[in-house]
């Protein structure tokens, strides 16, 4: 790999940090290392990253109706949009959601 390729590809691992706040998954890097055109390549990234970010908001709002069966409020959007690690929200949500339904079955 090229000083080139490497700083390339360092760019590549920057815009999924930056944008996303992950690391880039193997085949996702290896397609934006290949794509072209290079001058194109934030725009096209952002893209299709905000597909992925769209798909987040719309996940945690389902999380919101079938668990709470209410609409997020914005202070507990924007902190499950951020929430980290990704892969532990599911259990993370239904576990906090727990102390509201108690407090509503208490009330």
């Amino acid at each position: 790999m090229t000083e080139v390729d490497k700083d390339h590809t360092a760019f590549i691992k920057g815009l999924y940090h930056d944008i996303l706040d992950r690391e880039p998954d193997a085949e996702g890097l290896a397609f934006w290392e290949t794509y072209e055109p290079k001058d194109n390549l934030v725009a096209a990234f952002k893209f299709e990253a905000q597909k992925e970010l769209d798909g987040r908001k719309y996940f945690i709002r389902g999380l919101y109706h079938g668990v709470l069966d209410r609409e997020p409020d914005e202070e507990g959007f924007a902190f499950w949009q951020s929430y980290k690690p990704w892969d532990n929200l599911v259990g993370a949500f239904k576990f906090e959601a727990q102390k509201e339904l108690a407090e509503r079955a208490a009330a």
